[in-house]
């Protein structure tokens, strides 16, 4: 049965309880609940706002990420341990301060700055900034791919530039990620299907390489992974959450399909068309 922090009863709205902090830090929990509607953000009212490279997400038993031998996840202002007995999403918000956010009058659900998308199909959470839409920082369809550089788990520094003349399929993926576990099989089938006309861009969300390396070498795969170790292309392309996030790059560099959470073979051969016939 699911713990007092992710009741499927409780709207993670309506009440909320703080973490026991494992060292000092700033970081909260909130459970999502799908029956839940989503609030509408307001900047400066009810739970302070979030600064994008000041927080981690991600999901809670049975999805739940390993770090060493503990089942806690440092954020880039302190830890939280997770509740013990847990089967939904949940998520980390590193803060200036530990919020309780428990709302008492109605007012205040009107103005929760929290801005958590439920993805009920999915059962897995998007985090947005508060105070912003999430399509303000996510590069849609028809949009030039902001560029970067990264280096892959090989230490090789690799430019999105490099690769333009050929169709791009940019993966993001945590390892720890359950969607993405299952869905990294695929992607890998489909690669060596279409080798010749793509390139896959697999771009790890701030985990040590030992643990993408042994990640990759667990799943055989012929791309390299390359490692976004302070979410600065994270925020680049608008990837706040805890499922895969693709983007499909046609030869010139326009992004021509996102799919959010994991891909279908279908789905991949539809985002290779796309990009070949643009």
């Amino acid at each position: 049965m699911p713990g007092p922090w992710c009741s499927p009863s409780l709207c993670p709205w309506g009440r909320h309880r703080s973490p026991r902090l494992t060292r000092p830090g700033y970081a909260r929990f909130v459970s999502v609940s799908t029956r839940c509607p989503v609030r509408a953000p307001r900047a400066k009212s009810f739970c302070v706002r979030v600064k994008l490279r000041q927080y981690v997400t991600f999901a809670a038993q049975p999805i739940m990420p390993v770090v060493g031998s503990t089942r806690t996840f440092t954020a880039p202002y302190g830890a939280a341990r997770a509740p013990a007995a847990c089967s939904h999403p949940i998520a980390v918000f590193p803060r200036r301060k530990v919020w309780s956010c428990r709302m008492r009058r109605p007012q205040a659900a009107i103005g929760a700055s929290l801005l958590v998308l439920v993805v009920a199909a999915a059962g897995v959470a998007l985090v947005r900034p508060a105070g912003r839409k999430a399509e303000s920082y996510a590069p849609r369809a028809g949009h030039l791919a902001p560029l970067f550089a990264l280096k892959d788990t090989r230490g090789r520094l690799v430019t999105l530039r490099q690769l333009k003349g050929t169709p791009v399929l940019i993966n993001f993926f945590a390892t720890w990620c359950i969607p993405c576990r299952s869905e990294m099989p695929r992607i890998e089938t489909f690669y060596r299907s279409h080798s010749s006309d793509l390139r896959v861009l697999a771009v790890d969300k701030a985990e040590p390489a030992s643990d993408v390396q042994s990640f990759a070498a667990s799943f055989k795969l012929q791309f390299v992974p390359v490692l976004d170790s302070n979410y600065a292309v994270s925020n680049q392309y608008g990837v706040y959450g805890i499922q895969p996030v693709s983007f499909w790059l046609d030869a010139r560099g326009t992004i021509r399909a996102v799919d959010y959470g994991p891909m279908t073979a279908a789905q991949m051969s539809a985002g290779l068309r796309k990009v070949q016939t643009a």
